[in-house]
C-alpha cells in the first residue's frame, strides 16, 4: 500500500510539472453551469469515460455519453516510470482550449479540462498548434493505457467534456470495474476522425 500511494504521488507530481498546458485562459462559454447535472466515471480497466445524468429518482443512471480514452501508464516503459491516472473522487477545475505541453516534443492538445492537479482530460495530441496536425500514434492507442497521467480523448469528445462538464462536476476514477471487451469494441472509432467538430469558431 505505501508503495502504491508513493507511485500515485510521483505520477501526480510529474504531471503537474511537465504536462500542464503552457497557457490556461479559456474564453469559451460553457454549455452547462450546473455542477450536479452530470456525473463522470472513468473506468481505467476498460479505458472508457461514461457521463451520466439523473433519472426520475434523482440517481445518476442515464448514460449521456460514452468515450474511449487513454489514461496513464500502469507499467514502466523503458526508463520511464509508470504514471497511472490517480483513482479517487475529484472535482472538475480549470479549462484551456489549445494548450502546449511544457515538455515532450512541444506537442499540443485541445480542450484541456482539469481533473486534479496536473491531471486533465484533453484531446489526443497535435504536432503543431494547427488542427490539421492530429497525430496518428495517440489515436491508435485509444482504448489502451499510455499517457503520463492525463486522459486523452478524441477531439470531439474532449470538446464535449470541455463545454459541458463545468467546474465542480464530480469525476470518479476507478480500476475496479469488470472487463467489458464488448463495450470497448463498440466504442472503437470506425474511421479516422476529423480534427474538430467546429462547434467553437476558430481564432482569427
Amino acid at each position: 500500500m505505501p508503495n502504491r500511494l508513493l507511485g500515485r504521488c510521483l505520477a501526480l507530481t510529474l504531471a503537474l510539472f511537465v504536462l500542464l498546458p503552457s497557457v490556461a485562459l479559456a474564453r469559451d462559454e460553457l454549455k452547462n453551469t450546473d455542477p450536479e447535472k452530470y456525473y463522470i466515471e472513468l473506468d481505467t480497466r476498460n479505458q472508457v469515460v461514461t457521463v451520466y445524468e439523473k433519472d426520475d429518482q434523482g440517481e445518476y443512471t442515464r448514460v449521456v455519453r460514452r468515450m474511449l480514452c487513454t489514461s496513464g501508464k500502469t507499467e514502466p516503459d523503458g526508463l520511464e516510470p509508470a504514471t497511472p491516472t490517480p483513482s479517487g473522487r475529484w472535482k472538475i477545475g480549470a479549462r484551456e482550449r489549445f494548450g502546449k505541453f511544457a515538455a515532450f516534443n512541444a506537442e499540443y492538445a485541445r480542450y484541456w479540462t482539469q481533473v486534479v492537479g496536473g491531471i486533465y482530460f484533453h484531446s489526443i495530441m497535435f504536432s503543431k498548434r494547427d488542427i490539421t496536425t492530429l497525430k496518428k500514434s495517440p489515436y491508435n492507442r485509444l482504448g489502451n493505457t499510455g499517457s503520463h497521467g492525463c486522459i486523452r480523448l478524441l477531439p470531439d469528445d474532449a470538446q464535449w467534456v470541455y463545454l459541458y462538464l463545468c467546474p465542480g462536476s464530480t469525476v470518479t476514477i476507478t480500476d475496479e470495474l469488470p472487463a467489458d471487451p464488448a463495450l470497448v469494441a463498440r466504442l472503437l472509432p470506425k474511421e479516422t476522425p476529423t480534427p474538430d467538430c467546429y462547434e467553437i469558431a476558430e481564432e482569427e
